[in-house]
């Protein structure tokens, strides 16, 4: 995976710099050819009433087409940066420049079911966690965005059920390819009687893509998390899945 990001970064860059040549010659030339059409409009205007009595009071009609052909100049500056401006944003780094089998940004409904996987060891935290998170549901509802560079999760809001723990969490960069995702993860479990002990967790989740839509877009990812409570050895996992 990380080789053919690194192909098409280098892809991309010579493609880039091609085009920004390519965006400069233009900007050179029209500049050129108003520069080129302004000594023309000059030297007609020269032809036609330079000699001729003055159109507006005592002032000489040179200085009126000198004056005009400036003008014609100063805005021929403007407008090829204009051109040249419109041409840039072709460069810019759009969901286009991604692969759609390999696209995933948008906003993912997700579902997850948590079970708890370690033997009970007698202590009040295991009872504490197991009793909040046995077949503990959470559903909500997660960002993604991503460039031709990165993918990552922006934000995730989740619907809790009255009288159940919220979980907040925050995911690392995620690792992907045209089939699969996975990331690591590390947050707190807020229990329902504010209690703040045994609610700190970390781990990996990884997804599968199952579903695509017309255009080999992934719709539906199922996987699985595993979570580590930190500093104990008891297992967080769950059953999971995502629908765009």
């Amino acid at each position: 995976m990380l080789e053919k990001l690194q192909q098409q970064i280098r892809d991309f860059n010579k493609d880039a710099e091609h085009r920004i040549e390519k965006v400069a010659f233009w900007q050179n030339l029209i500049t050129l050819s108003f520069v080129v059409f302004n000594v023309i409009v000059f030297i007609a205007l020269e032809v036609l009433i330079g000699k001729k009595e003055p159109i507006i009071g005592e002032l000489p009609n040179q200085v009126i087409n000198f004056v005009f052909m400036l003008v014609l100049l100063l805005a021929s500056f403007p407008l090829a940066s204009e051109f040249a401006k419109k041409k840039m944003k072709s460069l810019q780094l759009t969901e286009e420049a991604i692969e759609p089998k390999m696209n995933y940004a948008g906003k993912w409904k997700y579902h997850t079911e948590f079970h708890v996987q370690s033997p009970d060891d007698g202590s009040a935290e295991f009872d504490r966690f197991c009793e909040n998170m046995t077949d503990y549901k959470e559903d909500g509802e997660s960002d993604w965005s991503q460039s031709v560079f990165d993918l990552k999760i922006d934000f995730g809001v989740s619907r809790v059920p009255e009288g159940k723990p919220h979980v907040q969490w925050h995911s690392d960069p995620v690792f992907y390819d045209d089939y699969e995702v996975r990331w690591s993860f590390s947050g707190k479990i807020w229990w329902a009687d504010a209690v703040d002990y045994a609610n700190e967790f970390s781990g990996i989740e990884s997804y599968t893509v199952t579903s695509r839509d017309e255009n080999n877009r992934p719709t539906r990812l199922d996987g699985h998390l595993k979570g580590n409570r930190v500093n104990r050895k008891e297992i967080l996992c769950s059953g999971c899945c995502l629908v765009v």
